[in-house]
C-alpha cells in the first residue's frame, strides 16, 4: 500500500495496533514490558464484537525484532482463533531514496504464515486483504483529513496518535 505523507511516520508502538487497524478494537500488554528484552513482550489484540454471538478474533503476538529509528518491527502470533498456524509479519516504513523524485512513504506489512488444519489458504488471504484495505482506508483517511484542517488553520482531531502509531 502507498499512502503519501506530509510529515513523519511512526510505527514503534507495538501496543498501539488498534489505532490504526480498524478491524483490532483492543491491544494490551500480556507480559514483559515495553522496552524488555525481544522475545518477552507479548500483545493481546482482539478484534470487535461479532453479529453472529461467536467471540471476537483474537490473537497473542510476541515482539521479535524493533527499530524505532528504521522504523519497523516484527513479531509471531504465537496464539489465535482465526485459523492461523504458523505466522510472522514485519510492519515498516519504507522511505524514497533521497534525490528519487518520490514524495511521502511506503507502508509495508509483510507476511509469512500457514494455516491450521482445515482452514483453505484463501480463506486466510482474503481475511489479512480485508486487514490491509482497511489500514489503507484508515490512513487514507487520516491523511486527508490532516490536510483540511492544515488547510482551515485548525489542527486535526487525530484519532491516531502521532507519537505511539502511524501518523502522517
Amino acid at each position: 500500500m502507498k499512502q503519501q505523507a506530509t510529515r513523519r511516520v511512526r510505527c514503534h508502538d507495538f501496543l498501539g495496533f488498534h489505532r490504526w487497524h480498524p478491524r483490532v478494537a483492543k491491544c494490551r500488554l500480556v507480559s514483559g514490558e515495553v522496552g524488555a528484552p525481544l522475545g518477552v513482550t507479548v500483545r493481546y489484540c482482539e478484534g470487535p464484537p461479532r453479529d453472529d454471538g461467536l467471540p471476537p478474533d483474537w490473537a497473542n503476538e510476541t515482539l521479535l525484532e524493533h527499530d524505532a529509528a528504521r522504523r519497523f518491527f516484527r513479531y509471531e502470533m504465537i496464539d489465535n482463533n482465526m485459523g492461523f498456524g504458523i505466522f510472522f509479519a514485519t510492519f515498516r516504513v519504507v522511505v524514497p531514496a533521497p534525490g528519487g523524485g518520490a514524495a511521502g512513504c511506503e507502508l509495508r506489512w509483510e507476511f509469512e504464515c500457514e494455516p491450521v488444519r482445515g482452514t483453505p489458504k484463501e480463506a486466510l488471504q482474503a481475511r489479512l486483504q480485508a486487514g490491509l484495505d482497511a489500514m489503507a482506508a484508515r490512513v487514507r483517511d487520516h491523511i486527508l483529513s490532516d490536510r483540511v484542517a492544515a488547510t482551515s488553520g485548525v489542527e486535526a482531531a487525530a484519532e491516531l496518535n502521532p507519537d505511539t502509531s502511524i501518523a502522517v
